[in-house]
């Protein structure tokens, strides 16, 4: 019967897959009859994304060949650093796994931060889903009444971290459009974010829209709060704000706004070693691209409010090149805004 379970020490997994399937003879199909196939996930069990990997998990297991075992192994830490570590030091061909990247990865590489560890370049991507839609709300006490109004106003905004895609979000407002936002760092999540608004400690936040349902809806539905505007891989026709990548940029801020959009763009994809067997790259990234057509997979990511908005492995593969593309002053620039 198969197996799906969560393993968070790296050494137990590794005992229980000590000993790895056959080799395969090259051109042949991947054969996943009895081999463990672990998923990797940079975060605690429980969370986002930790749920999104299991759904993918569940599902995608039906389009492999021999129905194998799927471990989910969480590895938290130093926002997805700690994972890619011991990816990096696993044999590809005899531990295949599958990881989920966390979005500040791809642009950490191209600064130069991850050498040895993670390349975008090398990698095999194999697919993923945007969730990168980010929402941004502002308490009515506050007196703004449209995102025109913080050209001239200063309101202050919460965030989980100076990293990361809500930090990204705030650099867009602030800098790509010339919005007068002040980041105050530090909360742990967005719903301790909201009570810090509905206390009239900061103004508003911009965060994740699968979290804003039971986080920030309640207060909008009553009265606390409004909707000011929304960021995100592509405009939605489900939320009545205006899409800040239609906005007008800043004076002079065009390639400022083009570079940090790439910097960002990644969402959480999923990702193969450098060196893996080609045969199983092929199978995971064709097993991927059937289970998003899949009516269960569909209903059960609704449920849990998974954005199914989906780039294949080829998409990845382009974002790559245009972040490599980005000249390197930009890149240093946007490194000092995001991480430093």
């Amino acid at each position: 019967m198969r197996k799906f379970s969560t393993v968070a020490a790296a050494a137990a997994v590794l005992l229980g897959l000590a000993s790895a399937a056959p080799a395969q003879a090259p051109g042949a199909p991947y054969d996943f009859n009895g081999r463990t196939i672990r998923f990797l996930v940079g975060n605690a069990a429980g969370g986002v994304n930790d749920t999104e990997m299991r759904l993918i998990g569940r599902h995608i297991v039906k389009y492999l060949p021999g129905r194998p075992n799927i471990v989910v192994q969480n590895l938290p830490g130093a926002g997805g650093l700690r994972m890619l570590e011991f990816m990096s030091q696993l044999d590809p061909v005899a531990e295949p796994v599958i990881a989920q990247v966390s979005s500040a990865i791809p642009f950490q590489a191209r600064a130069g931060a991850l050498d040895g560890v993670f390349d975008p370049r090398t990698v095999n991507w194999v697919g993923g889903f945007l969730r990168s839609t980010s929402i941004c709300v502002v308490s009515t006490r506050s007196g703004i009444q449209t995102y025109e109004d913080l050209y001239t106003r200063q309101v202050t905004f919460g965030a989980l971290s100076a990293t990361g895609v809500t930090a990204a979000s705030l650099a867009i407002l602030r800098q790509g459009l010339g919005l007068r936002i002040q980041a105050v760092y530090g909360y742990d999540s967005i719903a301790t974010i909201a009570l810090a608004v509905a206390r009239g400690e900061i103004d508003g936040t911009c965060g994740p829209y699968s979290s804003y349902p039971v986080t920030l809806a309640p207060l909008v539905e009553a009265g606390e709060m409004k909707l000011l505007l929304y960021l995100g891989a592509e405009p939605r026709d489900d939320i009545p704000v205006p899409y800040a990548y239609d906005l007008p940029l800043a004076a002079g801020q065009a390639e400022f706004f083009a570079a940090i959009q790439a910097a960002v763009g990644f969402a959480r994809p999923l990702a193969i070693p450098a060196g893996a067997d080609p045969a199983y790259v092929a199978a995971m990234r064709s097993a991927f691209d059937q289970m998003v057509a899949d009516p269960a997979f569909i209903a059960e990511a609704a449920t849990l409010n998974v954005d199914l908005r989906y780039r294949n492995f080829a998409e990845l593969e382009a974002m790559t090149a245009a972040l490599y593309a980005t000249p390197q002053p930009l890149v240093d620039e946007i490194r000092v805004f995001l991480f430093e």
